[in-house]
């Protein structure tokens, strides 16, 4: 199954940025993230694509189950793609959320778990 968390509060900023959504968020994807391993022994690959498109930008997460163990093929895929397409993606190794990172996401972002 494919899980998309829409906040009952959103607009045009990011769900992982905005620091009101942020708690909820990470709630509702542990939950989900709990059930793929108990119930379906899969992983959770979770991203948001913050990036205003011509019809404009609609705030949700998208939770998708993917084989157990399978998070650095996903990982190296993703890097190589991203060359591929002319950008660049940026690994964030420290244990803080994207909002505590001291960034301007006005552009907006592509973020993955």
């Amino acid at each position: 199954f494919h899980s998309l968390i829409v906040p009952v509060e959103h607009g045009g900023d990011g769900a992982f940025v905005t620091k009101k959504l942020a708690p909820e968020m990470e709630t509702v994807k542990s939950k989900l993230r709990t059930h793929a391993r108990t119930a379906l022994q899969k992983d959770l690959f979770v991203f948001e694509r913050c990036i205003q498109t011509k019809g404009g930008y609609h705030t949700h997460v998208q939770c998708i189950p993917v084989e157990a163990g399978s998070g650095p093929t996903i990982q190296s895929k993703m890097l190589e793609m991203a060359v591929r397409a002319g950008f660049q993606l940026r690994e964030i190794t420290s244990e803080l959320s994207l909002n505590a990172l001291e960034e301007d996401w006005s552009e907006g972002y592509f973020y993955a778990e």
